[in-house]
């Protein structure tokens, strides 16, 4: 199911979707304070086995100062996704990883 909420993510009640995500697509207000904040719980709604965070607007504005500062503080590995603005990342248990390969999850 796909759920789209509106608000203002400073405010916005997240608590009811912690832990339960696949996805979660962050585009709001583009400055570097908005994209941490939006940044920071999107990572408290994935599920803690594994779900992806995409960002919208990754190499403009606010975002690319953020996710920049994010980079080069925890060595993020972020993904620009050819021919978009979308930046995307592999989140387990709310620390953003490489993206698993599927040929890596064998089952026996």
């Amino acid at each position: 199911m796909i759920r789209q909420v509106y608000g203002d993510s400073v405010n916005f009640d997240f608590s009811p979707y912690h832990g339960v995500m696949d996805v979660v697509f962050i585009d709001g207000a583009h400055t570097a304070d908005y994209v941490k904040n939006d940044t920071e719980k999107a990572l408290k709604m994935l599920r803690p086995e594994g779900g992806l965070m995409i960002w919208h607007d990754g190499p403009l504005y606010g975002v690319v100062k953020y996710l920049g500062e994010s980079i080069r503080e925890h060595g993020w590995p972020l993904q620009l996704i050819e021919g978009t603005t979308l930046m995307i990342r592999f989140v387990r248990n709310g620390q953003i990883e490489e993206i698993p390969h599927p040929l890596l999850n064998k089952v026996p």
